[in-house]
């Protein structure tokens, strides 16, 4: 365990380093006529930033993966994202330790007309 507070030590573990960001998910909509994903509409599968750390920060969350399918017409007027998370500040002493950003994911849209 790394302690009660943040400021304590695990000597065992080192110093802590911020945690990475979680991954994107998956997300997959399947109909078997049109889809309309209207103009306020949002479909996300971002990842999450990395933890910021004095001693290094985590890297960023992995966007996740969507996947629109529709028997006949696709449509869309909204917002698709799969991007990936932020990496975690290093510290003011640690520039060069913050964590690396995660990166975007894959988002497909399938219909007989799109």
């Amino acid at each position: 365990m790394r302690g009660r507070t943040a400021f304590e030590i695990d000597a065992a573990r080192g110093l802590p380093t911020g945690l990475g960001g979680d991954g994107g998910g998956a997300i997959e909509l399947i109909a078997a006529n049109d889809i309309v994903l209207g103009s306020y509409g949002r479909v996300l599968a971002n990842g999450a930033d990395g933890q910021q750390s004095s001693q290094g920060g985590g890297g960023g969350g992995s966007g996740g993966a969507i996947v629109i399918a529709a028997g006949g017409t696709a449509v869309n007027e909204g917002y698709i994202s799969v991007q990936g998370g932020l990496g975690g500040f290093g510290g003011l002493e640690n520039t060069d330790m913050s964590g690396g950003g995660g990166g975007g994911g894959p988002a497909a849209l399938f219909g007989d007309s799109v």
